[in-house]
């Protein structure tokens, strides 16, 4: 649990990940279209709808709740399947 929430920490001062690569291709295209001559642009105009609307994250509290929940589920599986 303890590097779980090192890793959520670390997460937040340094992202990393699909959501940052995103994040920064918007950036990318934004520099792009300025230098080719476009007006007002930003870079979440190019930043996928999904992440515009996104809600707040849960806390390192609450993902540890699912995260054990999920351990206990998957640990029943286990047992049952084994011979």
């Amino acid at each position: 649990m303890r590097e779980f929430r090192q890793w959520k920490a670390y997460g937040q001062v340094e992202p990393f990940g699909v959501e940052r690569d995103d994040f920064r291709a918007a950036i990318v295209a934004a520099t792009v279209a300025q230098a080719m001559g476009a007006k007002h642009v930003k870079f979440s105009d190019y930043m996928a709808s999904h992440y515009i609307d996104m809600k707040p994250q849960d806390s390192v509290e609450q993902l540890a709740a699912k995260f054990k929940q999920f351990a206990v589920q998957h640990n029943r599986k286990q047992k049952k399947t084994k011979p």
